[in-house]
């Protein structure tokens, strides 16, 4: 995948050296831009306590991203180390940052626990989680009765199998 994004960025000279009729450069830094925005927006609960616990490295990292970028010859070396930067970034905050899940013995079962939008993705496979490896009374909000009602089946059906 990497040798597929260097050929893209390499493949018209052209926009890396200036000339007219190739926009391939500069669409390729408005999309870096836009997902490294993006990024910052919706992880930003994680990246502010990074800031706050390793400030000087933050940014020093920062800096040092952003200075090697312009200093670069040319445009693709810098869309290059920007893509490096980003890929290096979401590795450290997932590999670092994810806390795991207290053990069954932490828990006290006696704790109810209210889910929204309970009935399908992230919300019913929590729901499922609590109730199937945890043994927490869950309480299911949704929308749609029907739904709701599906969705406490098949966890109830998960539980079942389980005992």
């Amino acid at each position: 995948m990497f040798s597929v994004l260097v050929d893209l960025i390499n493949a018209p000279k052209d926009a890396v050296k200036g000339q007219k009729g190739s926009l391939l450069g500069p669409l390729i830094d408005a999309v870096l831009l836009v997902y490294s925005l993006a990024f910052c927006f919706f992880r930003v609960g994680e990246l502010v306590p990074i800031m706050n616990t390793y400030p000087l490295e933050f940014k020093t990292g920062l800096i040092g991203a952003v200075s090697l970028r312009l200093m670069l010859p040319n445009r693709s070396m810098g869309q290059l180390v920007h893509v490096a930067a980003l890929i290096a970034l979401v590795y450290a905050m997932d590999a670092y940052l994810i806390k795991p899940l207290p053990a069954v013995s932490e828990i006290s079962t006696t704790q109810t626990i209210f889910i929204t939008g309970a009935n399908s993705g992230v919300g019913f496979e929590t729901a499922r989680q609590l109730v199937v490896n945890y043994g927490l009374n869950v309480i299911l909000g949704c929308r749609s009765p029907a739904k709701c009602n599906a969705a406490v089946n098949a966890i109830n059906a998960n539980a079942n199998e389980g005992s």
